[in-house]
């Protein structure tokens, strides 16, 4: 499971180094390379190879016919890549998705329960003050949440 936040920053050379912990979280259970995507927001999603398969099968229950389905696919499978770690433990982030998430040089990684998610920080600043005043309204309206 991944959880926490940390602030790292994209050398010249458009790597990022990911905590050592969540590395290892996203190589837990296989060899296999994470892949890297796009997220809903301005941020991209790291998902380990194991939890990308099971979205992988879930995404077949689509249906194809449907456009907001094939949008879909297209937005997440079309941009993502396997994403392997160098010798550094950093990744390296490729421009169109940099260019999407607006990464510059302060980057925060935050965890999320079953993926990684990498935010320009004044971007996650933002976000951040919008989660804390909505949620609790938000948490009203969500079925069988309980913390």
């Amino acid at each position: 499971m991944f959880m926490g936040h940390h602030i790292h920053k994209i050398d010249a050379r458009d790597r990022l180094s990911i905590p050592v912990r969540m590395r290892e979280e996203l190589y837990r259970g296989g060899r296999e390379h994470p892949i890297i995507t796009v997220g809903f927001e301005k941020c991209l999603f790291l998902y380990p190879m194991e939890r990308w398969k099971n979205f992988s099968e879930e995404a077949e229950s689509l249906k194809t016919s449907r456009e907001d389905s094939r949008k879909i696919e297209r937005f997440l499978f079309a941009n993502a890549s396997e994403c392997p770690f160098d010798s550094q433990g950093r990744i390296l982030v490729a421009k169109h998705l940099l260019d999407y998430a607006q990464l510059n040089k302060d980057v925060v990684i935050i965890g999320v329960r079953n993926r990684i998610e990498l935010w320009d920080k004044s971007e996650w600043e933002t976000q951040s003050m919008l989660i804390r005043k909505t949620v609790l309204d938000v948490s009203e309206n969500i079925d069988g949440f309980s913390i």
